[in-house]
């Protein structure tokens, strides 16, 4: 709309300055050619389109629109219809889930063996701070602690990477939760250990919060064990 606006405002006084003046003040004046096909007359063509254009307007007219036109291109915001997203709460990030998943493992120079279940009845997110790169979280579960950075892509899908602290052998993860802020998620991840042994595995998890699992309060004890404190927890669900 802004476009059309500047290209309208411009054309509108040309026109004017071209079908008011005279053959001897045009702007364009085509020198005669001896030719036997006849010229073709620029000046009655633009003559034609401005008039089409202009609706036969009077002068006074054409200043108060050309006018009108600037100022509303001056007081128009560059970008009125785009949204801006409000930041997202740290406290969606805090609380208990579970975790339920697959894993497969593989040693150098052994066959592999079949893929294992495997469950974390209480795992914890025990403080987050939201930035404008993102959801910096601590988290624990009883085996160790973790941290986790989860982002929003411009489609609005949350996405984590979740980094092992203290575990044996280490391991990373990514998280993907959809459109909702610490929902119900899915978890990719691997581990490496000294010896060259590798583990896959993925995870369905339940959605961050009070009820999960054994419930937010079992999390003062596993947040607890890691040296992390619980308060955002405490205050999210009113213990």
């Amino acid at each position: 709309m802004v476009a059309r606006g500047i290209l309208f405002c411009a054309f509108l006084p040309a026109c004017y300055a071209w079908t008011g003046a005279s053959n001897s003040n045009r702007p364009y004046q085509r020198a005669p050619v001896r030719s036997p096909k006849p010229d073709f007359d620029w000046d009655v063509a633009v003559e034609g389109i401005c008039a089409a254009f202009l609706g036969r307007v009077d002068a006074t007219k054409a200043t108060l629109v050309t006018g009108a036109c600037l100022v509303c291109l001056w007081s128009a915001p560059p970008h009125a219809s785009a949204a801006v997203p409000a930041r997202p709460s740290a406290a969606d990030w805090v609380g208990g889930y579970t975790v339920a998943g697959t894993k497969l493992s593989l040693r150098p120079g052994t066959a592999p063996g079949p893929p294992e279940s495997f469950r974390v009845p209480q795992e914890c997110l025990c403080s987050a701070t939201a930035t404008e790169h993102g959801i910096f979280a601590r988290g624990a579960n009883p085996g160790n602690a973790f941290l986790l950075l989860a982002t929003r892509s411009d489609a609005g899908e949350w996405t984590a990477e979740q980094t092992s602290v203290g575990a044996a052998p280490p391991y990373t993860a990514t998280m993907r939760f959809g459109n909702t802020a610490g929902g119900a998620h899915t978890a990719v991840g691997s581990t490496l250990n000294s010896r060259g042994v590798t583990i896959a595995f993925s995870a369905e998890q339940s959605a961050i919060g009070c009820h999960e699992g054994e419930g937010a309060a079992a999390c003062e004890a596993v947040c607890g064990k890691h040296g992390l404190s619980w308060d955002m927890i405490r205050q999210r669900c009113g213990l």
